[in-house]
């Protein structure tokens, strides 16, 4: 949009061939309302360097997480943090996000050294294990493949300061000056605009003085102008990214008609919002006598409140978004496969990057029936059940989601056996929690054919075998125990209970003395409790006075 009506340049006074095309709101951050009639050349470059940069900054993280689309290039990179895990990503845009390449020495208490690095693939970690093996030639290395969500990471964000407040009064004054209104009452402003001063004009405005409605599909730039006689007031509010709102009191004597304008322009959609250039659903809050005193004051509740603000707005529009982006595709009679495909692909994975797991599954299986044996989509859909059984609190719903993660891997070449392992090793667990004994033996014999003759498994196995009363399978996995641990007490008091319940159907003197011994064995553990000792003793002493 555009306006071409010759006029002096507001700020220097300027008029003729030193024009300048000056966005309304930077473009930098998305601004698309633009004129060549408010600054001349020379303002704008320099009032865009100094101030303009400073507020492109502050709002990098919204404009780099919703991509958003500028004349010239694309906006800078973010850096975030784990909030668990001493790793960095660089973030460029919602899907493209990449661990910082690094090692981290850590010294250990015996003198020896640890090295401890993230990567984004196999192949980034080998370089950086080269250069160690290189210095330390004797050096283990153990790569350990990790296949899961991200997890939560952090930044911090600041809005506001003085030397914002110049680039956020000069949108209010070039939106004045858009629309044709009396230059007399923004012109002693233009101080300010050129040279910020140690009296910001432009403050944040909390969110409890004024509403704007949008659609859950809308992320917006807007500006709200007013001018009102009665009061003498002349005022703007800007909302950048439907979160962060300024006041902005242009003049404290304002003596002319009564106007209200409102500009909002849907960055996500990338249109102007109609209704509200309408008037239809900006409301204000407070009375005009309390603008002109208005003094920013943040407390907790309020950056609580613009936190789940700015995540409301984020996230919801954001998924909207692709969503809106697909559903185009789909009604489109010129797309093709690897277009749909693709589509998929980018609204799956943003689901999954925001733990929308429900909501990835369905659209996962419904890509499915799109694109049937294709080993892309067999994959998100492997991890939308595995983000599904993670973050699930019904246990059957989770123990459901591993079932099918497992069927799933057969398939698809890139999980790894070490992922299998963890499947199969989870799955059982919730199999002996859920008493579904038969199937947690079923899938600890898996996990041990596999090459993982751990204790856990042999310990799952046994307990359910306990538990069902296979008395030879106790006493057969009990051994396999033993042979690992020959002072595995749980073994050992598995083995004897069920000794004797089996000399309570068969009274032989051989196998009494063998219970015997048995016992001997687990009295001699010296790490056995005191109750246990005094317990199995009795037992001893009872089957000592048996006569055969």
């Amino acid at each position: 949009m555009m306006i071409s009506v010759r006029l002096r340049a507001y700020v220097c006074g300027l008029s003729g061939n030193n024009v300048s095309l000056e966005h309304i709101i930077p473009n930098a951050i998305g601004g698309k309302l633009k004129s060549k009639e408010l600054i001349c050349e020379d303002c704008n470059s320099s009032i865009g360097s100094k101030y303009d940069s400073i507020l492109c900054k502050q709002m990098e993280f919204f404009s780099n997480f919703i991509e958003i689309k500028r004349d010239r290039g694309k906006p800078k990179p973010i850096e975030m943090k784990h909030v668990d895990e001493d790793i960095t990503y660089t973030i460029n845009g919602v899907n493209n996000v990449r661990i910082q390449n690094n090692i981290r020495e850590i010294k250990n208490d015996d003198g020896t050294k640890t090295f401890k690095g993230s990567f984004n693939s196999e192949k980034e970690a080998r370089k950086h294990i080269e250069s160690i093996i290189k210095k330390y030639p004797n050096a283990s290395i153990k790569l350990i493949p990790i296949k899961e969500p991200i997890g939560t990471l952090k930044k911090s964000i600041q809005f506001g300061g003085a030397e914002v407040s110049p680039a956020i009064t000069k949108i209010a004054t070039n939106f004045y000056i858009y629309k044709g209104l009396d230059r007399n009452y923004i012109k002693h402003l233009i101080p300010h605009i050129q040279s910020c001063g140690d009296k910001p004009i432009a403050k944040i405005l909390t969110s409890n003085y004024f509403s704007y409605d949008v659609k859950d599909d809308e992320i917006c730039h807007s500006i709200y102008l007013e001018g009102n006689k009665d009061s003498k007031i002349l005022f703007s509010i800007i909302t950048l990214f439907g979160s962060i709102s300024y006041l902005v009191v242009l003049n404290e004597n304002y003596e002319n008609h009564d106007f209200k304008y409102v500009y909002s322009y849907d960055l996500i959609n990338s249109i102007e919002n109609e209704n509200a250039s309408k008037n239809k659903n900006y409301k204000i809050r407070i009375d005009y006598e309390s603008f002109k005193n208005y003094k920013y004051s943040p407390t907790e509740d309020e950056s609580k409140k613009m936190e789940g603000f700015i995540k409301k707005n984020s996230s919801s529009a954001i998924k909207n978004s692709y969503f809106n982006m697909l559903n185009n595709i789909k009604n489109s009679n010129t797309s093709n496969s690897n277009k749909l495909k693709n589509a998929y692909e980018k609204v799956i994975s943003h689901l999954l990057s925001t733990r929308d797991c429900s909501e990835a599954n369905k659209l996962c299986l419904e890509a499915n029936e799109h694109f049937l044996n294709d080993r892309d989509i067999k994959n998100h859909l492997y991890n939308s059940y595995l983000c599904m059984a993670i973050d699930s609190d019904t246990n059957n719903l989770s123990l459901e989601c591993l079932e099918k993660c497992l069927e799933l891997s057969k398939d698809i070449d890139s999980i790894t056996e070490t992922e299998i392992k963890n499947i199969k090793q989870c799955l059982g667990i919730k199999y002996f929690d859920n008493g579904f004994y038969e199937k947690c033996i079923k899938i600890f014999k898996e996990y041990i054919s596999i090459g993982h003759n751990n204790l856990e498994a042999l310990y799952f196995i046994l307990d359910s075998y306990f538990l069902l009363k296979d008395h030879a399978n106790i006493l057969l996995y009990s051994d396999k125990i033993l042979k690992i641990d020959e002072n595995n007490i749980k073994a050992h008091v598995h083995k004897i209970c069920t000794k004797c319940t089996m000399l309570n159907s068969k009274l032989n003197e051989d196998d009494v003395i063998d219970v015997i011994k048995d016992i001997d064995r687990l009295l001699s553990i010296t790490t056995l409790s005191q109750d246990d000792r005094s317990c199995f003793n009795n037992i001893k002493n009872n089957l000592l006075k048996l006569n055969f």
